[in-house]
């Protein structure tokens, strides 16, 4: 059975579009944000894709450590 965790992450390494949703995230500092988006822009990814990017990342590292 292949892990649907590894599923969506192959997806977005691929820049292939999973299925998005629009999301509203509050309590974001700003000059996070800024730097974020301007790392963002440098790979050549949308925001939404580096955040996809880094959400599978953090949830990987959670896997790992239990």
């Amino acid at each position: 059975m292949v892990d649907l965790f590894e599923k969506a992450k192959d997806k977005v390494m691929r820049k292939a579009k999973p299925r998005e949703s629009e999301i509203n995230v509050k309590g974001i500092d700003r000059k996070t944000y800024l730097e974020f988006k301007a790392e963002a822009t440098k790979r050549d990814m949308t925001v939404g894709e580096a955040v996809t990017e880094a959400m599978l990342s953090w949830l990987d590292a959670k896997k790992r450590l239990r």
